[in-house]
């Protein structure tokens, strides 16, 4: 699949791996792609339930490869492209 997203022509700015299975695929991908990874970290409060931030900060415009190893609920993933669509990013999901 790497192969596949490397000869689509797509220049990806950023990788962002789903947490937290999708971190080991997300790193190897990334690596093959020379793009940084971007990730995204629960910020877990007692008073408030658990919320995402990101560990760096994309700028609006650039486009992010967000990858996913297993899709059972789909709350990661959605969290993860909520996060993306707030700062304005573009996004492909492998």
């Amino acid at each position: 699949m790497t192969e596949a997203i490397r000869d689509s022509g797509v220049k990806y700015d950023f990788v962002v791996p789903v947490l937290m299975g999708a971190l080991g695929p997300g790193f190897q991908v990334a690596d093959i792609l020379d793009a940084p990874v971007l990730t995204l970290r629960d910020k877990i409060n007692a008073n408030r339930p658990s919320q995402m931030e990101y560990v760096g900060r994309p700028k609006p415009g650039t486009v992010g490869l967000v990858i996913e190893d297993v899709l059972t609920t789909g709350e990661s993933t959605e969290r993860t492209l909520e996060k993306l669509r707030n700062l304005k990013t573009k996004m492909a999901i492998r």
